[in-house]
């Protein structure tokens, strides 16, 4: 599934991307998160659009009033991004600005809402966010519940949350694009090398859960043996 496994160049200079995609063969999907693009620009997207021939997720998590979030879309018109990113807990007002903007000005580009990021944990939700543990999932929900009925395109969300997602699309009568960050390899959640995430999911378990793509970052861009890793993920079956 490496077609449908998006690469984060996260913790990379532009430079270092680029030596990275060098050696990269079989890329087909790249995230550009809000590190390189602050520093780069829309060089960064076009240049290694260009040049390496990839589709672009571009990961800047808008949030703010829904007229600012949606100049925002607007001052990226142009750009051959495939996916980008703002926070669903901004509200239907401000994921209904972002579509709007969307559709004038990014017509080609998948508006992703992310739910709740993946590093966030149960102590997280209780502190700083006023959730109880057993009240995590009516949270998403209300989250899935804003972005679907605005039509948004997809969500980011981690794996676990994949089959309440499901089961709201079905109730709803909604389709929708769901892709999961949060993704290492099995024997690296094993031995608990999952660096700052928490809500983990190894890619044949994400992709059987639902998954239309998985993010994964360190795990292929630190990877001692690359060519080995992007193998794995060619072969990675799905049940159907």
């Amino acid at each position: 599934m490496i077609n449908k496994t998006i690469v984060a160049l996260d913790n990379m200079s532009f430079k270092e991307a680029k030596v990275f995609l060098d050696k990269a063969d079989g890329i087909k999907l790249i995230k550009i998160g809000m590190e390189m693009f602050y520093a780069m620009g829309k060089k960064s997207v076009l240049e290694l659009s260009e040049q390496y021939n990839v589709k672009v997720f571009l990961d800047l998590k808008l949030h703010d009033i829904p007229n600012t979030v949606a100049n925002a879309i607007k001052s990226l018109q142009g750009l051959p991004i495939e996916f980008l990113t703002i926070h669903a807990v901004g509200g239907r007002e401000m994921i209904n600005a972002a579509m709007m903007a969307k559709q004038e000005f990014l017509p080609d580009t998948n508006i992703l809402g992310v739910s709740f990021l993946t590093s966030l944990s149960e102590d997280h939700f209780k502190e700083i966010l006023n959730i109880e543990v057993d009240s995590i999932s009516n949270a998403f929900k209300r989250v899935f519940l804003a972005g679907l009925n605005e039509n948004i395109d997809g969500f980011i969300l981690s794996g676990h949350e994949l089959s309440l997602l499901n089961k709201l699309c079905k109730s709803e009568n909604k389709q929708t694009l769901k892709i999961c960050p949060g993704i290492r390899f099995k024997e690296e959640i094993l031995s608990g090398n999952v660096q700052d995430q928490k809500r983990v999911m190894d890619p044949k378990r994400a992709f059987d859960s639902g998954a239309d793509y998985i993010v994964m970052g360190r795990s292929l861009t630190n990877a001692i043996d690359l060519n080995s890793r992007l193998e794995e993920l060619k072969k990675t079956s799905v049940v159907n």
